[in-house]
């Protein structure tokens, strides 16, 4: 599987771009110290001037905001918190959710429809309007400027949209850990299947035939 997935050019431009983007951040991090170019005004071919925002040019591929500031450096020093933020927010997504799927698919399996009933209204609620409703006063900038610190204000972004889509997950996962968990076992005894435990064909004192092949691709069904 490892294999086929880096054949895959779909997965290699992703894998490649972003991974491009995080060490050209890093690089103008050891560089410049995250420091942005600024360009205010400009004199074009006819004499008159044009202010910020300009235009994309060569000295500035991106051109600049509206304070005169260079937007390609700006995407540079953002790209790696945000795409280290969504790696571990993807993570820390399945490392909560999978407890609490094994539990609601284990011990909780009598109220598994009514949970279920609960969650899936999430799917009809818009999680990015969520987001951007608990995120706004955290990650816009008040005139008076940020009252916490930049990785303060990471650290709530990454709690919060965790948070937000660990029911939905736990619940997909529930669901998924239940049918594996009513899957009948050879080894454990008969399923709905009625074919027999090795188990108990042993302890019948059947023998096995020496022709009988024991293959773990295709085992107990015949080839």
């Amino acid at each position: 599987m490892t294999r086929s997935l880096w054949k895959d050019p779909f997965f290699l431009t992703g894998f490649l771009y972003l991974a491009v983007l995080i060490l050209a951040s890093f690089s103008y991090y050891l560089i410049w110290d995250n420091e942005i170019r600024s360009l205010y005004f400009i004199t074009k071919e006819d004499g008159s001037m044009a202010g910020a925002p300009l235009p994309p040019m060569w000295s500035y591929p991106f051109g600049t905001d509206a304070l005169g500031l260079d937007m390609l450096g700006k995407i540079l020093i953002g790209a790696k918190y945000t795409i280290l933020a969504a790696i571990v927010i993807a993570a820390l997504r399945v490392a909560i959710s999978l407890p609490i799927g094994f539990i609601i698919a284990i011990y909780l399996k009598p109220f598994k429809r009514s949970i279920n009933g609960v969650i899936d209204s999430f799917h009809y609620i818009p999680l990015a309007i969520l987001a951007y409703y608990f995120l706004h006063p955290i990650l816009w900038m008040p005139f008076e400027g940020f009252s916490t610190s930049l990785y303060e204000r990471l650290a709530i972004e990454v709690l919060i949209l965790t948070l937000l889509i660990v029911p939905i997950l736990s619940s997909l996962l529930g669901n998924e850990m239940a049918k594996i968990h009513h899957l009948p076992s050879p080894w454990n005894g008969p399923g709905s299947s009625g074919i027999p435990s090795v188990s108990s064909t042993l302890h019948r004192g059947s023998p096995l035939r020496p022709s009988c092949s024991l293959r773990a691709s295709s085992w107990p069904f015949p080839s």
